[in-house]
């Protein structure tokens, strides 16, 4: 046994300058570059870098004890059905102590588990060494860790109830020493599933307006380390070019990436080209989390078009009353630093005047491109019928720019309809009666109302266009 309250004295060190701890910034020891794992695999770690000194929040603050992200590593998973969780983290060293904890991060940062002591679900920092986890061996879902001289504390701890569709985030740390013999995490037991049913496959692809590089999109994360560096994943037919690399969007920061872009020797020239998924130089495809491959064969198909400025393409179909937005839609990514701020490159007419305060783009990627800008109006369009919004050069100096550099021309148009905005005003006449009085509803159908529902007394209710209702007590 040991107390946890010797944590004061990494404070005291670090404070003269000794170097025992230090900020954790490898990848898979910060809350936001945790591992992605599932349930089907044995995940080990052969080595944990030394570093943490961030206070890890716990219901455990009585005991005296400070609870740090001392020697972590962090994972993270998506519950697929609800159940319990059980798991087992087994040293390599059996001699050596992992703590662990457990947070339901739904809605929130990563990075919110230092702060947010609602975020915790279970633990166990026991401080005996071994195996340790949830199971169901254990007796209460927190686990303190132990006072000097106290009580033997258990090394697992109940098995935490897990919500399908929700986030969790656990930490797993090396505390008792800086030797790093490393251990294996196996989830095993519950009833909980955190493995993604959906198998991997090719989702899209496209390529760039250079030629020179191809776009593929998968339908669900992929492991960064499973993707060859030389492209040798994928063919491309007609060979008209080789693929010589590929890169991960997201891989310099996380784990794993949905997107990948290929690297060619040559320009494409336009025509239309099938992007193959094939066993690499690393012998597989890419693989999921659980590692589940991409079939051999799955293909998408690419269109190259000639060297031209990107056209607007379309407009998101305007669905909603009195719309303050407009969505236009490009077929190749567009340079988000392009688009004007004050939404200068557009200009709306119609059946009523429309004034552009704003544009941007809609989830400007990693390379600061967008598919998508959206236009935002100064006040909601009231008045139905078909506008046209028109590309102009803002006070920018351009309209907008695809990822090559070319302008979409000016003065190109594309037309919008919107629906007249109802009123639900009403007319009446009362027919009075000697016992009995009856009144005539009566609303104009205009602008091509076709259902009705009226309340009366909050209690009798119409479908009629012209219901009458009789009162005896009017």
């Amino acid at each position: 046994m040991r107390s946890k309250i010797l944590l004061i004295l990494i404070f005291a060190f670090l404070a003269c300058g000794t170097g025992i701890a230090q900020q954790c910034s490898t990848l898979g020891q910060t809350p936001q570059t945790a591992f992605p794992v599932c349930g089907t695999n044995v995940f080990v770690q052969n080595s944990v870098p030394v570093c943490g000194i961030m206070t890890i929040p716990t219901p455990c603050p009585h005991d005296g004890n400070i609870y740090l992200d001392k020697n972590p590593y962090w994972y993270k998973f998506t519950c697929f059905t609800s159940g319990t969780l059980a798991f087992s983290i087994t040293p390599h060293n059996l001699s050596d102590d992992y703590d662990w904890q457990l947070f339901d991060i739904t809605g929130h940062d990563p990075t919110d588990v230092f702060t947010d002591p609602s975020l915790f679900l279970a633990c166990d920092w026991s401080g005996e060494v071994g195996i340790t986890g949830a199971s169901a061996a254990g007796t209460n879902s927190t686990v303190c860790g132990s006072l000097s001289g106290g009580p033997v504390q258990p090394l697992f701890s109940t098995m935490p109830m897990l919500i399908k569709g929700h986030n969790y985030l656990m930490i797993i740390s090396h505390f008792s020493g800086n030797n790093q013999s490393g251990y294996d995490l196996q989830f095993v037991g519950g009833t909980a599933s955190i493995t993604d049913p959906t198998n991997p496959q090719l989702k899209s692809a496209d390529a760039a307006c250079d030629g020179m590089h191809v776009r593929v999109v998968t339908n669900k994360k992929m492991r960064c380390n499973t993707l060859s560096a030389n492209g040798s994943d994928f063919s491309i037919s007609p060979a008209t070019a080789n693929i010589i690399s590929a890169s991960g969007n997201s891989c310099s920061s996380s784990f794993d990436m949905d997107t990948i872009t290929l690297t060619l020797d040559k320009q494409l020239p336009p025509g239309n080209y099938t992007i193959t998924a094939k066993n690499g130089s690393d012998s597989n495809t890419l693989l999921d989390n659980c590692d589940r491959n991409i079939p051999v064969g799955d293909h998408q198909s690419i269109t190259v078009y000639p060297f031209v400025p990107t056209p607007m393409d379309s407009i998101t179909p305007v669905v909603i009353c009195n719309p303050d937005t407009l969505q236009l839609v490009f077929k190749q990514p567009m340079l988000c630093n392009s688009i004007a701020a004050n939404g200068s490159d557009f200009i709306i007419t119609g059946p009523s005047a429309v004034t552009v305060s704003s544009a941007q783009g809609v989830s400007c990627s990693a390379n600061s491109t967008t598919y998508t800008i959206q236009v935002i109006f100064s006040t909601p369009i009231f008045t139905g019928g078909t506008y046209q919004v028109k590309l102009v050069r803002g006070t920018d100096g351009n309209t907008v720019l695809d990822e090559c550099g070319l302008e979409t021309p000016v003065n190109s148009t594309l037309n919008f309809t919107v629906k007249q905005a109802v009123s639900a005003a009403f007319n009446y006449t009362v027919n009075y009666g000697c016992r009995y009085d009856t009144i005539y509803y009566s609303h104009n159908g205009q602008y091509n109302v076709n259902q009705w529902a009226w309340v009366f007394d909050n209690s009798l209710t119409s479908s009629l266009q012209s219901p009458a209702v009789i009162y005896n007590t009017f």
